[in-house]
């Protein structure tokens, strides 16, 4: 048993803003305070302050992609430092920071393997990967035909053979029109003559996500990203849902208005409007962060337009039965004027939205640079002094075309462990966690409170994951292993040699890879209940 002793608790879940107490943990829980209390580790934690263990919402740190994106980073000697590393450096990166459970965002079902085995070397973290399905020839079949009992088969498959945690939708249909020589410009745009369009493919598995009880709904990486007026297209994406549950992710790439001159500016507000009352949606931000970035995307639309309106060398792999996957490297420039609105839209979008327990930290990693940056940008984001300082060392652009400046709020300490940790536990259905009730894991960070918020959020004095001190005074002690968290939804298991034929008869690809869990894959493996 270890008691930390006099510690300032910052647990918003549980209404609890800086009392000072004791947190007792007994094996990997959170315990009340026992009658007994002879024989326990006693920690002297007065002066500290605890928080739940961070929860990492959207990271693309494991599988093909990243694999792809290393052997593209030698080739063209780009691997800059802490950019792509190999995922034991990913779980330490993270452990020094105090986040204790990452999902990875975008897991091909195909080559789901690859993604598990950079899981399982993650040592340290719980983690979890959300599976794509949006260009699935299996689910694009059962929406074409409108057989809803088909469609939820289909994901649950997928999900369960794929070892997934959530339903991934990238920008919905683009691979079918990649494929056709087509350009996806709206919901609208008909992807075959069978009238299917990207509207129906969101509707159709937002309202399956929510019948299936999964812990979290579709994870939404929505059309025109990183464009000038994509804020409107965006939020059309919104009002489609219909009220249905979704989490839309990197949402700044999308906050983007035109000025006279074509140019981006900043429709973080107009964005905010739209989406601050609709509380059937969670979002992550995607700020971007100056310095080396990755565009790793299976949106290859997305990376061919980048490629175009910039230059260097790009890579695009195509995957029978499920879209595709593409790469570039990519450097935000300080002094670069498109660079400087996208930090400041990023700022503006975290500083306007009004509930942190909705709107997530993250960097779209490795797309908006490293998510070893987090500790920079909540210090922004805690300190308006700082804030104003680095604004005026980027471009001026940042300024004019963008309302940063303007702003005055400062975020508590409180709003950071909702945006960092509560709020994500709520989104991803993770009950568990995010949290310091008796009964909760023992996921804990604390900090020795300093005027340098980066230092202090950068270098926990203490990490304790699973009730294992991970992380003492900078020394990192990794446990053996963490837990791998997928679903299990139900599904008509008689349907499965339907789409394994379906597979068969479209594609080169063996269905015999997309069984992972038939073979033992991951000894730890942690199933979340459907709700």
């Amino acid at each position: 048993m270890i008691c930390l002793s006099g510690v300032k608790i910052i647990d918003p879940a549980n209404h609890i803003d800086g009392d000072i107490g004791d947190l007792w943990i007994e094996g990997d829980r959170i315990v009340a305070a026992p009658p007994a209390q002879d024989g326990a580790e006693m920690i002297d934690a007065r002066g500290w302050i605890a928080a739940p263990g961070g929860i990492e919402i959207h990271s693309h740190i494991a599988g093909a992609q990243m694999a792809m994106a290393r052997k593209f980073a030698v080739r063209e000697d780009r691997m800059d430092a802490g950019l792509l590393l190999p995922p034991a450096q990913i779980a330490q990166a993270y452990l020094k920071m105090g986040y204790t459970t990452v999902f990875d965002a975008a897991m091909s079902p195909m080559l789901s393997r690859l993604t598990q085995d950079d899981l399982k070397a993650m040592r340290g973290l719980d983690c979890g990967a959300y599976t794509l399905v949006s260009e699935q020839i299996c689910v694009v079949d059962a929406i074409k035909k409108q057989d809803d009992q088909a469609l939820k088969s289909a994901l649950a498959w997928l999900l369960t053979r794929s070892g997934g945690y959530a339903l991934k939708l990238v920008n919905p249909g683009v691979g079918l029109a990649w494929w056709m020589g087509k350009l996806l410009s709206s919901l609208d745009d008909a992807l075959d003559g069978d009238r299917l369009t990207q509207r129906r493919i969101i509707l159709a598995i937002a309202q399956a996500a929510k019948e299936l009880s999964l812990p979290h709904p579709i994870h939404l990486h929505a059309g025109n990203l990183g464009r000038p007026g994509s804020w409107q297209s965006f939020c059309e994406t919104v009002l489609a849902l219909e009220g249905l549950p979704a989490h839309l992710c990197h949402i700044q790439f999308y906050c983007y208005g035109k000025d006279d001159r074509g140019r981006s500016c900043s429709a973080a507000e107009q964005v905010v409007e739209t989406i601050a009352m609709r509380d059937n949606l969670t979002f992550d931000v995607g700020q971007i962060v100056f310095g080396p970035a990755m565009a790793l995307t299976c949106d290859l639309q997305l990376v061919e337009w980048l490629h175009r309106v910039g230059s260097g060398k790009w890579t695009c792999r195509l995957l029978e039965g499920e879209g595709g996957m593409g790469l570039l490297p990519l450097e935000y420039k300080i002094k670069d004027p498109s660079s400087a609105v996208q930090w400041a839209t990023g700022l503006e979008l975290l500083l306007r939205f009004p509930d942190p327990t909705r709107l997530f930290l993250s960097t779209d990693y490795p797309n908006g640079g490293p998510f070893i940056a987090y500790p920079r940008i909540i210090s922004w984001l805690m300190d308006g002094e700082a804030r104003q300082k680095m604004l005026a060392q980027v471009h001026p652009s940042a300024k004019l075309r963008t309302s940063l400046a303007d702003i005055d709020r400062q975020y508590t300490l409180t709003e950071v462990v909702q945006m960092t940790s509560a709020g994500p536990a709520r989104a991803l259905g993770l009950q568990d966690r995010g949290h310091l009730g008796a009964g909760a894991l023992a996921d804990i960070r604390c900090y020795q409170p300093q005027s340098d918020i980066e230092n202090m959020f950068a270098n926990p004095i203490l990490v304790i994951k699973r009730g294992q001190v991970v992380l003492r005074d900078g020394q990192l002690k990794l446990p053996s292993s963490g837990n791998h968290l997928s679903v299990e939804p139900d599904w008509d298991k008689d349907r499965e040699v339907i789409f394994k034929e379906q597979l068969q008869t479209n594609t080169t690809i063996d269905p015999r890879y997309l069984g992972w869990l038939e073979r033992g894959f991951h000894e730890n493996r942690e199933v979340i209940p459907c709700r």
